[in-house]
């Protein structure tokens, strides 16, 4: 088996550049054009940046290799863990957190300041009695609905999913367009500090 070649550090900081214009394109014509198909670039990226699979996520990697903190604000990460604010969220059946995270404190919503690597932990959806993480959601969406791959069947808690819809968006793409905007905050501001451009047009 042939050995492989490590990318550079720059190789790796152009690479994610160019996944936050994909991010950011595909976030502004989701929202311009109310087509959610623009949706699915941008969770294919979020999967290559944030969810190992047996691969290595590059924003994760590269983010521990220049010991630049993944934070951002989000509501309690326990949120749908506490029966009197999941009953708040969303009814019985569903529960999500929906755009319950941002690049900057929103008080009094957004007040808790959190790793990406625990909000990705942390339960985003409930369906009935189970209990689906971020990066779980990531990986189903991506898997299941064209993100990464198209798959003839899909897990019942993600099927109970589609249906539900926040201001005309589906619920779970709008929790992770708002994981896309924090992305692409998080991002820049790697970029910008380690000299790897800028994505802005």
């Amino acid at each position: 088996m042939k050995r492989h070649v490590r990318k550079s550090k720059r190789q790796r900081l152009e690479e994610l550049r160019q996944a936050l214009v994909v991010i950011e394109s595909g976030l502004q014509s989701a929202f311009q054009t109310g087509e959610e198909a623009h949706f699915l670039p941008v969770v294919g990226q979020l999967r290559a940046l944030l969810v190992a699979s047996g691969q290595t996520p590059l924003l994760l990697d590269l983010a521990r290799e220049l010991g630049f903190p993944l934070e951002f604000y989000s509501i309690p990460l326990d949120a749908l863990d506490n029966d009197e604010m999941a009953a708040i969220l969303g009814p019985s059946r569903i529960q999500w957190t929906g755009d319950s995270l941002g690049p900057h404190a929103e008080p009094p919503l957004l007040s808790q300041k959190v790793t990406m690597e625990a909000w990705l932990a942390s339960t985003q959806v409930v369906v009935g009695q189970q209990k689906i993480s971020g990066e779980e959601l990531l990986r189903m969406v991506a898997n299941k609905l064209g993100g990464a791959h198209y798959d003839p069947t899909m897990p019942p808690e993600l099927a109970a999913q589609v249906p539900f819809r926040l201001g005309g968006v589906s619920s779970m793409y709008l929790t992770l367009a708002r994981l896309g905007e924090v992305v692409l905050y998080l991002g820049r501001t790697l970029l910008e500090r380690h000299g790897g451009g800028s994505t802005d047009h």
